[in-house]
C-alpha cells in the first residue's frame, strides 16, 4: 500500500511492505513506525547517559475508544514487541469499570448551550482517555512484574477513534541502587521522589508533545538532545526540596538558583558551602545569625557573597523564597519527614543536592547526573573479588579507595595485578617503584599528581607509581575515549595473570576494565530451568508463563553455559508448539554461550 500524508484525524488501513501478503500492523497514521523508531533511540540516548544499565524500553499503544468489529481494539508498534495487543485486551473494560465504580467530575452546563454541551463532552472525553491510560499502565506494569520493570505512561492523545499512548520502561532494580525519597506528595501536590523518575516523566511528556508533530507530516520527529532533557527533568526535580519549605508560590527555579550561586566567584575565590532548605521554625534548625533584611534568593551575587560567612557546620538558611541567616542542623532528624535538604557547592560550577547526608543529584556545568553512590563502590569491590577470590581483607579498604577516586580533582589510572611486584622491576624505566605500602586514599590522592597509573597487588601492596603502561591494541580499545581508558585496556585485557583497571576520568566518572557484570547465583538458573521443564511439561503448554520464562532467561544469556544453551534451544521451541495460545507467542531466538563467560561470573 502506498502512503500518503496524514492527519490526526485521518484513519489508515492495515497495510505491508505487499500488498498481496497479510498487514504486518493497522495503521492509524502514515509516520507510525517512524514515530516508534524515534521513540526507541531517543529513550536509549537519554537512559545510557544516567546509567546504560537501566536498559530503556519504549514502544507505542493504540486503543479503540469505541470497539465495532472491524478495526483492531488494540495496536502495538513495533507489532513483534514482547507486549503484544492480546496482553492489552483488557485495558477498555478496565477502564469502564473503573468509571462505574469511581464516577469522575460532573460537568455542568446552561440549558441548551451548545458551548457548553461540546465542552462538557470533550472534558468527559478527556477524563476517560486519562483512565483508559491508568489501565494501560496497571496492565503492562503487571506484565513486567517477573521482571523487574518500572513502568511509565504518558497523557493519551486522540488519533481519529484512538487513544494513542508512549509506554516506557526501565530496569527497576538499577533505578532502586540509587538513593531516593519515599513520598510522592507534599500535601497535595506530586512531587518527584528521584533524578531517574524525573528523567522518565519528562520523556514521557516530551513524547506526548512530539506526536501531533508526526500526525502533520514530520516524520523522524527529534526528541530534545538529551543534555536539555536532563536539564528540564532537574528543574522538575528541584520542585521537591524546594517544596518542603511549604511556600507553593515560590518553589520553582530551583535548578537554576543552583547553576547560578555555584558559578560564581567571590574575590576570585570558589564558593564552597551550604544552603539549607527547610520551612521556617523547623525544628531541627538552631539559628546562629539572623537577618533583618532576608536576602531574596534570586538575587545570585549577594547569595554568593553571604556564602563566605558560613563556617566549616554552617549553612545559609532558606525558606525557598530569601535567605534568612546562618544556622545548623541540631537534635535528631527524622529521614521520612523529608522536609529538610542541602544544595551543598563543592566547586566551581558544581553542586548537589542531598537529604540526611546523602546525595540525590550531581550538577557539574549545568549538567546533572546521578551521585556518585556507595553502590558504584561496591561494584568496584565487586569486580575485585571476582578476579582477586582470595584478597577478602582488602575489600572494604578498595570501597574507601574508589569512593576517594571518584572525588579527585583530575584523571588517574590503579592497575590491581597478580604479579605487581614483578610488573614493577619489568617496567623498570617506565615506572617510580616504590618501597612496598599499603594503598590508602591519601596515598592514591599523593600519587596521582603526576602521569601515569598506580601499580597494586590485590593484597593493597603499593609496588609502583607514575607507570607507563604497555600491551598490544586490543579491540575493545575505542577512539571515544582517551588515552587512560585505552592505555589500561591495552595493559589489563593483554595480560596473562588477573588483572583489573580502574580508571578515573576528569570529569570524576569510574571505569573498570574489565567491566562491571553482576554475578549470577547458580542455583537461581538450575531452579528456573526446572521451573521452565514443569511448565513445558504441561498439556497444553501456558503460553504466559512460557514467555515468562523466556523473558527471563533472555535476560540472562551471558551467564548460561554451552550445555544450558543447548537444552533451552530444544524445550522452547517443542514447548511453543503445544502451546494454549492464552498469550501471543514471543519471537524465539536461539540461546548461544557468550565466549567471555567463566565460572567467576557465577555464585553459589
Amino acid at each position: 500500500m502506498r502512503m500518503t500524508k496524514s492527519t490526526s484525524t485521518t484513519f489508515l488501513s492495515p497495510s505491508s511492505s505487499d500488498e498481496n501478503l497479510a498487514p504486518d500492523n493497522f495503521y492509524l497514521w502514515g509516520y507510525q513506525p517512524h514515530f516508534a523508531v524515534s521513540l526507541r533511540i531517543g529513550a536509549k540516548q537519554l537512559f545510557d547517559r544516567l546509567d546504560e544499565r537501566l536498559a530503556p524500553d519504549a514502544f507505542l499503544v493504540a486503543i479503540h475508544s469505541q470497539p465495532n468489529g472491524k478495526a483492531p481494539v488494540v495496536v502495538v508498534e513495533p507489532p513483534h514487541h514482547s507486549v503484544q495487543p492480546s496482553d492489552l485486551a483488557n485495558v477498555l473494560s478496565l477502564a469502564r469499570e473503573s468509571e462505574a465504580s469511581i464516577p469522575g467530575t460532573d460537568y455542568a452546563y446552561a440549558e441548551g448551550s451548545k458551548r457548553g454541551e461540546l465542552w462538557a463532552e470533550t472534558s468527559r472525553k478527556r477524563d476517560f482517555r486519562h483512565r483508559v491510560g491508568t489501565a494501560l499502565y496497571q496492565t503492562v506494569a503487571a506484565t513486567y512484574t517477573h521482571v523487574g520493570r518500572r513502568v511509565v505512561v504518558s497523557a493519551g492523545r486522540d488519533c481519529g477513534p484512538y487513544f494513542l499512548y508512549t509506554v516506557l520502561s526501565f530496569d527497576q532494580t538499577i533505578r532502586d541502587e540509587y538513593p531516593h525519597l519515599q513520598q510522592g506528595k507534599r500535601e497535595s501536590y506530586a512531587i518527584t521522589k528521584c533524578l531517574v523518575d524525573a528523567v522518565a516523566d519528562q520523556f514521557s511528556r516530551q513524547c506526548w508533545e512530539a506526536l501531533p508533530l508526526s500526525f502533520d507530516g514530520a516524520g523522524h520527529v527529534e526528541f530534545p538532545a538529551y543534555e536539555a532533557t536532563l536539564r528540564s527533568a532537574a528543574e522538575s526535580f528541584m520542585h521537591t526540596p524546594f517544596a518542603a519549605c511549604d511556600k507553593f508560590d515560590s518553589f520553582h527555579d530551583g535548578f537554576q538558583i543552583g547553576n547560578e550561586v555555584s558559578s560564581l566567584t567571590y574575590e576570585k575565590a570558589v564558593g564552597r558551602s551550604r544552603l539549607l532548605l527547610c520551612r521556617r521554625g523547623h525544628q531541627n534548625i538552631s539559628v546562629s545569625l539572623g537577618f533583618t533584611d532576608p536576602i531574596p534568593l534570586r538575587n545570585y551575587r549577594a547569595v554568593r557573597k553571604i556564602l563566605e560567612l558560613a563556617g566549616a557546620d554552617e549553612c545559609l538558611l532558606c525558606d525557598s523564597e530569601s535567605v534568612y541567616g546562618l544556622g545548623t542542623v541540631c537534635g535528631t532528624y527524622d529521614p521520612t519527614d523529608e522536609d529538610l535538604f542541602i544544595i551543598e557547592f563543592v566547586g566551581h560550577a558544581k553542586w548537589e543536592l542531598k537529604h540526611a547526608g546523602i546525595s540525590l543529584m550531581r550538577v557539574e556545568h549545568g549538567v546533572p547526573s546521578l551521585p556518585r553512590t556507595k553502590k558504584r563502590s561496591q561494584q568496584i569491590a565487586e569486580t575485585f573479588e571476582r578476579l582477586f577470590p582470595e584478597s577478602h581483607v582488602y575489600k572494604t579498604s578498595l570501597m574507601r579507595l574508589a569512593t576517594a577516586a571518584s572525588e579527585l580533582s583530575h584523571g588517574a589510572i590503579v592497575i590491581f595485578a597478580e604479579d605487581a611486584e614483578e610488573e614493577a622491576a619489568r617496567f623498570g624505566n617506565q615506572a617510580t617503584c616504590i618501597t612496598p605500602k599499603t594503598l590508602t586514599p591519601e596515598l592514591l590522592q599523593q600519587a596521582s599528581r603526576i602521569d601515569g597509573a598506580v601499580l597494586a597487588a590485590p593484597d593493597g601492596m603499593c609496588h609502583a607509581i607514575g607507570v607507563i603502561l604497555d600491551g598490544a591494541v586490543n579491540p575493545k580499545g575505542t577512539a571515544d575515549r582517551g588515552a587512560r581508558y585505552n592505555s589500561t585496556v591495552r595493559y589489563v585485557l593483554g595480560h596473562e595473570h588477573p588483572c583489573m583497571g580502574i580508571v578515573v576520568s576528569d570529569d570524576g566518572s569510574i571505569d573498570t576494565v574489565p567491566a562491571y557484570v553482576s554475578r549470577q547465583s547458580r542455583h537461581e538458573i538450575a531452579m528456573q530451568i526446572e521451573t521452565l521443564q514443569c511448565i513445558a511439561s504441561e498439556s497444553p503448554v501456558a503460553q504466559r508463563k512460557l514467555n515468562e520464562q523466556l523473558d527471563w532467561f533472555c535476560s540472562k544469556r551471558f551467564y548460561l553455559s554451552p550445555q544450558q544453551c543447548e537444552l533451552l534451544n530444544t524445550i522452547f521451541p517443542d514447548a511453543q508448539t503445544k502451546a494454549d495460545g492464552s498469550s501471543a507467542k514471543r519471537v524465539f531466538h536461539a540461546f548461544e554461550p557468550d565466549p567471555e563467560m567463566d565460572d567467576s561470573y557465577l555464585k553459589p
